[in-house]
């Protein structure tokens, strides 16, 4: 038996061995083809080489080099990256095509993009432009016609792609194409994408009214009013998801850019999409809000009796720091990489994060201005009270330069936060103050003063210009993302930013309860919070990963981990007075 086995093992051996060979020797045989990708994406335009390693004998420098010197026209700047068996070279092309009214010309020297190459190598080009572009010779020729064949994409680049040698690349001669954009396909898309912005604001509010029904036939209590809202929200939020499916397929950016130049193009491009978003947003949320008021008040009220002021206290905090952030990262994305026009390439890439790092922090130090300029608030004027917080933000050398208050009784938002970077400022609802012990909003304001004390604002930033850089140069490797890298930007940037804002929570939480010596009144005023804001205390699957905020869960554990590892603080004795008392007196 054991003799059998071992025969049948060595026969098996011999046969994998042969078969090595075999393969060995057939890949040595098969010279790979030369890639050349012509990329036409609007804002960004490049030619890449992937050459296989045994198709030149010199270096790679040498190599980039001879190509860069055989274009006629202009190469902006040029990359070299390296891999087991190719040499990838990318020469980013400044004037690679012309526009003609709202039309487009190529100009393709198949013998100048392939000079430093042997005649009879074989070659694999691929044209990527946009599938709204006929592409046609001089003389009316299509791309089939000429020797391109089309390859299936699903997003919104057309590719058309030549297979020979590259002699009979050659052989085309100089290639002028003229790329016709199709108005009326254009038109039809955009009235397309429209409807689809119509259907989901109707969803959005179909669903609305069926939560409504829902809540009413079933007798929901407050608590669950959220929970319940969730499942109403995934048909608008599929229709969302469509609408940004539907742009990045079709290639309407192209078309608009072209109508309307770039950042016109990127704001009706994305336009719709988030309009819809915001939509969807702010109806629930307001929603949310007027169903638990109608459900403690005993009746689903046909009025809507909430001030105007809180609706607009409540959207301003959600609406002007996406607003800034999508404005800026538009801005960010048209930022040339040799805006200073250095001779050395790393010179320009350091200027061009420099420039987007001076914007990023001018537009985080304005948005404290711009929020407090929108929100609806006053001044918190009474001056007993204003010495005692600022009692105990003085112990923690820390000075607010406005305290203020925002009406939030009616929408049933209990909050607190701080802002600015410069001049700081403390923002109390009244909700918030008229329902929490003397102890829980102790703990509230210690958690809001240790943001400043930690440098929280600062720190995220920091995180912020970091995400940038690092996602950049991520993609200053594939440039072939383009436009649609300014979705995907804001993606990761509130994956990342929302994963260190959650940190930063748990270690105000900290501070808060460390410097009451204890962590009873952090705990309370998290589980109050809860139950005034009718929010879950637990959150789960992978939407906690774009939450800002731990769960009331995560933050209880935390605190209950940390209990008895501090003595009493004498800074907890400075701030024991009647909060409750004293706001519902000065607030009536």
């Amino acid at each position: 038996m054991i003799k059998k086995t071992s025969s049948i093992l060595i026969i098996f051996v011999i046969i994998f061995s042969f078969l090595q060979l075999v393969s060995s020797a057939m890949a040595k045989s098969d010279t790979p083809p030369l890639l050349i990708e012509i990329h036409v994406t609007g804002d960004t335009n490049f030619i890449v080489y992937k050459v296989p390693r045994q198709m030149y004998d010199g270096s790679a420098n040498a190599l980039e080099k001879e190509l860069v010197s055989s274009q006629k026209l202009h190469v902006d700047r040029s990359r070299v990256e390296y891999s087991a068996s190719f040499t990838t070279i990318t020469l980013f092309m400044k004037d690679l095509y012309e526009k003609e009214g709202k039309n487009l010309i190529l100009h393709v020297s198949p013998k100048d993009i392939t000079s430093p190459f042997h005649a009879k190598q074989p070659v694999q080009v691929t044209l990527f432009t946009n599938k709204m572009i006929d592409w046609r010779t001089e003389e009316g020729k299509n791309l089939n016609e000429i020797g391109f064949r089309p390859v299936f994409s699903l997003l919104s680049e057309r590719k058309d792609e030549f297979i020979g040698d590259i002699n009979s690349f050659r052989n085309m001669g100089i290639l002028t194409l003229k790329g016709n954009i199709n108005e009326n396909e254009v038109v039809l898309k955009t009235l397309i994408y429209i409807l689809l912005t119509i259907i989901s604001m109707v969803v959005t509010t179909w669903m609305g009214t069926l939560l409504r029904k829902h809540v009413r036939t079933n007798h929901v209590i407050p608590a669950n009013v959220r929970s319940v809202s969730q499942k109403y929200q995934i048909p608008a939020l599929l229709l969302v998801a469509l609408q940004l499916g539907y742009v990045i397929m079709t290639g309407l950016f192209l078309g608009y850019e072209i109508f309307l130049g770039g950042i016109g193009g990127v704001l009706l491009a994305f336009g719709p999409f988030v309009i819809s978003a915001f939509f969807m947003i702010v109806y629930f949320i307001y929603l949310q809000q007027r169903i638990i008021k109608e459900i403690e008040n005993g009746e689903l009220a046909k009025e809507d009796n909430t001030p105007v002021s809180e609706i607009w206290s409540m959207l301003v905090p959600l609406v002007v720091p996406i607003v800034i952030t999508i404005l800026v990262n538009i801005v960010i994305y048209f930022i040339p990489v040799n805006i200073a026009k250095f001779d050395s390439m790393v010179t320009n890439i350091i200027t061009s994060y420099m420039v987007q790092i001076c914007i990023i922090t001018v537009a985080y130090i304005s948005a404290p201005y711009i929020y407090n300029l929108l929100l609806p608030k006053r001044k918190l004027k009474e001056r007993e009270l204003l010495d005692r917080i600022n009692l105990l933000s003085a112990k923690h050398g820390i000075h607010f330069n406005n305290i203020y208050v925002q009406s939030s009784k009616n929408i049933r938002i209990a909050n607190a936060m701080v802002s600015g970077y410069i001049h700081k400022n403390l923002y109390l609802y009244d909700y918030l103050v008229e329902n929490l012990k003397n102890q829980e909003l102790e703990a509230v304001i210690l958690h809001e003063i240790a943001h400043i004390k930690r440098k929280h604002l600062v720190k995220l930033l920091g995180v912020t210009c970091v995400t940038l850089i690092t996602f950049q140069a991520i993609l200053y490797f594939h440039p072939i993302f383009g436009w649609t890298s300014i979705p995907l930007y804001l993606i990761v940037l509130l994956l990342v930013s929302s994963f260190y804002m959650r940190r930063y929570e748990l270690e105000a939480d900290r501070f808060a309860a460390f410097h009451m010596g204890d962590t009873n009144g952090m705990i309370s005023a998290l589980l109050t919070l809860s139950r005034l804001n009718y929010t879950s205390t637990s959150v789960k699957g992978p939407i906690k990963y774009f939450k800002t905020h731990p769960s009331i869960d995560v933050r209880v554990r935390h605190l209950q981990q940390l209990h008895g590892q501090f003595p009493k603080c004498k800074l907890a004795h400075y701030f024991r007075i009647p909060f409750s008392n004293y706001f519902g007196r000065i607030l009536k």
